[in-house]
């Protein structure tokens, strides 16, 4: 039973570089681990700064994500949002059918055009809002949900007033001008 030089030394070679290998795939998990953690790190970081209102949602209609922004536009806080099935609390009656589009949308092609909508927030005040939304894909590419990027239109839609008044004002005082004239 005694070892020879060689088998020692292949045996101590073999062990070598398995170890090696063991630590390189070790170290090579901790990066990648690190990495993603970091990749985390930064979307959260968006979602948590974004001045639009984000809201994901699994696929069975529970909120999941619900940024500050969200919580400013709408008035639930997050604690109030999460696990909820918000967007189908908040979308007026008669805008069900757009939310529905969206839906849709999402689900064929993985994203939606922008689509104006009026939510109902907190306090009961209809809040319009134009809705981007994209679906929320697993590492797998599976979609696992729908987010949604909403952003405060009520100041555009005050400036479109204004606007269209101030054409309105021009077509009348036009007419009376030209009344005068004839």
């Amino acid at each position: 039973g005694q070892w020879s030089g060689e088998v020692v030394l292949a045996a101590g070679l073999v062990v070598s570089l398995l170890v090696s290998l063991l630590v390189g795939a070790v170290t090579t998990g901790q990066k990648r681990k690190k990495k993603a953690l970091l990749q985390q790190a930064k979307l959260a970081t968006i979602v948590q700064s974004s001045a639009d209102a984000i809201v994901g949602e699994s696929t069975d209609g529970k909120v999941i994500i619900w940024n500050p922004a969200a919580e400013r536009l709408l008035g639930f806080t997050e604690a109030e949002a999460l696990g909820q099935e918000m967007i189908r609390r908040m979308t007026l009656d008669d805008e069900k059918l757009k939310e529905e589009v969206i839906v849709g949308r999402v689900s064929s092609v993985g994203e939606s055009e922008p689509v104006d909508i009026t939510m109902v927030g907190k306090d009961g005040t209809q809040v319009p809002v134009s809705v981007t939304a994209s679906a929320i894909r697993d590492e797998h590419g599976q979609v696992i949900g729908i987010a949604r990027f909403m952003r405060d239109i009520r100041e555009r839609q005050r400036s479109e007033k204004a606007m269209a008044d101030l054409a309105a004002s021009l077509e009348i005082q036009v007419a009376h001008r030209t009344a005068e004239l004839e």
